[in-house]
């Protein structure tokens, strides 16, 4: 029977094939309909490549089936469902759920590119669904915007699920046959290495760029082209992507390991969403970042597509740090996260460390408690202050104990220095913002209007919100030692001693401003509440070692991610 000529055929004495709806190099996708159970269906026919020995093809074969009946096991509301797996007359047919509904590709092409907050909203469905995939050690390896319907409630359904195997096959692509889409690819699929979950990480980022700016980030002329951009480049510059920049320079990170769990990808998400639910709400084209709302389960479900696309901020020219690095991951993925080092567990000990015995806290760190009323807010409860360190060893310098008093320069934000701010595309310092003026080292911080501002311990600088009493601590000391990510470990490894509640998210090394970093990520538990922390380490030469201290509480973490990362674009090196 000719399939492609085919009107009311069947498949398995069941399933009719009506109308086509696409054709592909993985074969024809069909309208259909299950007469045994009287509703519509989507029938795939898989095509294997003829060039390939009859021995291979079988092989092939059962490794198709064995997969796409693994997926037919996956039930999630944003997964189209296979509900059957048929070989016949030599094919296999993958009978699926119908959805009537445009793919993203085809909603972009019609209504021009979505809004961040929109696309953050797929993004998150999205993630939703591959979370459980990944769960039943099923990767898709296939996620392009053509695979993703959006339906008319909202609702985003990913397909094409079941033939994974495809599309890392060494018996295809040895064939000369380029199989899955080279401009969604990830990295190490491209360059014929191993694929796991984080590949599937990867194309959802690479999907969502195409629905903020149109076109996919790596695209070129042709296929090779296109698959050099993806293993080397950079992606394109955005200029649309506004709050979803960080989160897609996160995802497109080059190394697996760089891309975060779908759990920390989907809490920026979450922040973009709310950023956009919060500017529809108040009309105004941009929100108060001081005031941060969680998002809920119930409001996540309620959003609908945004009308209109956001219009993003100016974007410094280059971003902070080279896509093509295996370094550069976190520094774009910190979108905002908090900065403060558990009551100073080494705030210091980064930049300069001395390495001190078992127990003993090094040399320059910052003994100093977490301010005050950071784990309840003054508002309704007295202040708590932050967890305490172990006794200061007796080899700690006087400028670790000792509070040197400054008089600030507090002054309107300038307008930004792209040469000097090193921040991802999209990112600007905090809009209307003050900029305080270290009087000793020169350093500058742009931060919200009505932060306070005091002297921590030793040359520590705090600034303050009063509202929740999240914080950002700047200490410098001089000279540096040779390593960020070293005097973090050192650190990491101290805190967990005294502090049972510790939990170690990550230590990366990094690049700031050129500058060889570390950024250091933890949560811990103070005063019946989980703080969560960023701790960016700097070794500016042989002159200075900086650290930026962010921390703000768990449940106000998401929320923060765009203003962590407008905190880190006005913090400006000593020139």
């Amino acid at each position: 029977m000719a399939r492609d000529d085919a009107t009311a055929s069947r498949v398995a004495s069941r399933y009719e094939l009506h109308e086509m709806l696409g054709q592909g190099g993985m074969g024809s996708v069909w309208r259909g309909h299950d007469a045994l159970l009287d509703r519509p269906v989507a029938v795939k026919r898989v095509d294997l490549p003829r060039a390939l020995p009859a021995t291979e093809r079988a092989t092939l074969r059962s490794r198709v089936l064995r997969e796409a009946r693994a997926a037919a096991r996956l039930s999630h509301i944003n997964l189209v469902a296979i509900f059957d797996v048929v070989e016949e007359d030599g094919s296999v047919f993958l009978v699926q759920e119908l959805v009537d509904a445009p793919s993203l590709k085809e909603q972009v092409a019609r209504n021009g590119p979505v809004a961040p907050a929109e696309a953050a909203r797929i993004g998150r469905q999205l993630l939703d669904g591959l979370a459980v995939a990944h769960k039943r050690g099923v990767v898709h390896r296939d996620v392009k915007p053509a695979n993703v319907m959006v339906q008319s409630d909202g609702t985003v359904k990913l397909a094409d699920f079941g033939i994974a195997s495809l599309h890392d096959d060494p018996q295809i692509t040895s064939t000369g046959m380029v199989m899955g889409s080279p401009a969604y690819m990830a990295p190490e699929q491209a360059s014929g290495t191993k694929v796991g979950a984080a590949a599937d990480v990867w194309s959802v980022g690479a999907t969502l760029y195409y629905a903020v700016e149109g076109e996919p980030p790596f695209e070129r002329a042709d296929t090779f082209a296109t698959l050099t951009a993806v293993v080397h480049h950079p992606p394109r510059p955005t200029s649309r992507a506004g709050g979803l920049e960080p989160a897609l320079q996160r995802m497109l990170a080059k190394v697996p390991e760089q891309r975060g769990t779908i759990p920390e990808i989907s809490r920026m998400l979450d922040a973009v969403m709310d950023e956009g639910a919060r500017s529809a709400a108040t009309s105004s084209p941009a929100a108060d970042v001081t005031q941060v709302v969680q998002p809920t389960k119930a409001t996540r479900a309620k959003r609908t597509v945004a009308a209109a696309p956001v219009a993003s901020p100016v974007r410094s020219p280059t971003p902070a740090v080279e896509q093509s690095r295996p370094n550069r991951r976190l520094w774009l993925v910190t979108a905002l996260v908090a900065f403060a080092l558990v009551g100073g567990i080494g705030l210091f000990v980064a930049l300069g460390r001395d390495r001190t015995p078992e127990g003993a806290a090094p040399t320059g760190i910052d003994t100093d408690p977490a301010p005050p009323g950071l784990t309840t807010p003054p508002a309704t409860n007295p202040p708590v202050s932050g967890s305490t360190p172990p006794a200061t060893s007796p080899s700690t310098t006087a400028a670790s104990t000792t509070t040197t008093v400054r008089p600030p320069t507090t002054t309107a934000a300038p307008a930004p220095t792209p040469t000097t701010t090193a921040t991802p595309v999209g990112v600007t310092p905090v809009p209307g913002g003050a900029t305080y003026t270290d009087s000793e080292t020169g350093y500058r911080v742009i931060h919200p209007q009505g932060w306070t501002v005091r002297d921590a311990t030793g040359n520590a600088r705090d600034f303050r919100n009063p509202a929740n009493n999240s914080y950002l601590r700047v200490d410098w000391r001089q000279p540096p030692g040779p390593s960020a990510e070293g005097a973090w470990r050192d650190s990491s490894a101290a805190f967990a001693r005294r502090n049972d509640s510790y939990r170690e998210i990550q230590i990366t090394p990094t690049t700031y401003q050129g500058h060889q970093a570390a950024l250091w990520e933890y949560t811990y538990r103070e005063g019946g509440r989980t703080l969560h922390a960023y701790n960016l380490g700097i070794v500016v030469g042989d002159r200075y070692g900086f650290a930026l201290n962010f921390q703000t509480r768990e449940e106000d973490w998401a929320a923060s991610q765009v203003l962590w990362e407008q905190l880190k674009a006005g913090f400006q090196l000593p020139s």
